[in-house]
């Protein structure tokens, strides 16, 4: 929020508390999608997503416009971020092999969250350099990233292998 109008914090504490409670349920709609479609294409999905909005993001949150703020939180936080976190759980999880799969995701999100923390310094020493467009590049270049992550990750759960599943489970315990 700008020094301009300080009337924007209180609108961006209630945008995120909005963007957090939508996550909750998107986060939870994104892992039961993962099971119908896969991972690969939903994953895809929110890192295009997140990557579209990169600079929107940035020019509509400098509009000081307490709406364009809060769609902001809401399609940013409660819909791309909660997307990918839902798809994350068992995408990361299933790149490995049964016994490793616990310290190989772990491990993942361990060195994700260490060079993650870096972000925010880095946010801001490129908006000294370059004004708004630089956390903007920030943020792009994270999403793809994640787009180029995925691409070269292999689908886990295709529609063989849920056949292969569901050829496991008693007949009157299927969906």
């Amino acid at each position: 929020m700008t020094e301009r109008d300080p009337d924007l914090r209180p609108v961006a504490l209630g945008a995120i508390r909005a963007a957090s409670i939508l996550a909750i349920a998107v986060t939870f709609l994104a892992g039961t999608l993962t099971d119908r479609i896969g991972r690969r294409p939903l994953y895809i999905a929110g890192c295009t997503a997140a990557i579209l909005f990169a600079f929107p993001m940035y020019l509509l949150t400098n509009t000081d416009r307490p709406v364009l703020v809060v769609s902001v939180f809401i399609i940013g936080i409660g819909l791309i971020h909660a997307s990918l976190t839902g798809t994350q759980g068992s995408l990361l999880t299933e790149q490995f092999r049964t016994a490793t799969r616990t310290s190989g995701a772990s491990l993942g999100y361990q060195v994700a969250a260490a060079i993650g923390g870096f972000a925010p310094l880095l946010a801001a020493a490129l908006v000294g350099a370059f004004g708004w467009p630089g956390a903007a590049l920030l943020y792009l270049g994270a999403a793809i990233i994640g787009l180029v992550g995925i691409l070269a990750t292999k689908e886990t759960w295709d529609r063989h292998e849920r056949e292969r599943i569901l050829a496991l489970v008693p007949e009157e315990r299927r969906p």
